[in-house]
This record gives C-alpha cells, structure tokens and sequence, in this order.
C-alpha cells in the first residue's frame, strides 16, 4: 500500500487501473505483493518492459525454482499450442518422450487437460 500511495501517478487512474490488472495477473496467490506491482516506465524504456516484468517476477527467488517455473511455462504454452500433443511437443522441445513425461509427473501437468 505504501509503494502504491507514494507513486507518481502520470497516466491517473488508467496507470492506477494497470498496475492493478497486472498485479493480479502475476499473482501466485490471493495476496498481491510489492513484486508484482509494476509500474509503467518512462518513455525510451518501453522495449524494455516485458523483459523487465519477467525479471520482477522472479525477484528474490532461488534460481533453482526460476528455472523449474520457466520449464513448466514453457512446457504447458507449448503443449497448448499443440493441444496436448505430447509426442510433438516432446519434438519441438527436442526432448525425448520418457524425459518429457517424466517432466510432466514433475511438474503435475497433464497433457489430456489441454486438449
């Protein structure tokens, strides 16, 4: 609350409207904290923004669990692109299917849900 009361609010309560969107959005649970808020960045910066929010979110965490949450994104963007096709999945991500559904028992996803 604080961090959101002291922050210069150029855009008013669109910019207000965004970082709250945003928070909720990055959210891992009911509770939003100080990294998820992300606030707009000045003009120039722009290009920046998204990798800058990625690294936000990640903040403080060990890298062990960054890499694990990257896997498991990475896994399920791709197996919905391919709704729930493991085998191409498994291609596209150049890994072999006894590795790939061992990740997927590792990271409790399942392929016929995406389908």
């Amino acid at each position: 609350m604080t961090r959101l009361s002291n922050h210069h609010w150029p855009g008013n309560i669109r910019e207000l409207e965004n970082v709250i969107q945003r928070a909720v959005l990055m959210s891992k649970s009911n509770v939003i904290t100080e990294q998820e808020l992300i606030f707009d960045l000045p003009a120039g910066e722009e290009k920046d923004k998204s990798y800058l929010s990625l690294l936000q979110k990640f903040e403080g965490l060990p890298l062990k669990k960054i890499t694990s949450e990257m896997e498991r994104d990475i896994i399920l963007h791709i197996l919905a692109k391919y709704n729930g096709n493991v085998a191409k999945t498994a291609q596209v991500l150049k890994i072999g299917k006894t590795a790939f559904y061992d990740k997927l028992k590792r990271y409790d996803i399942s392929a016929k849900n995406l389908k």
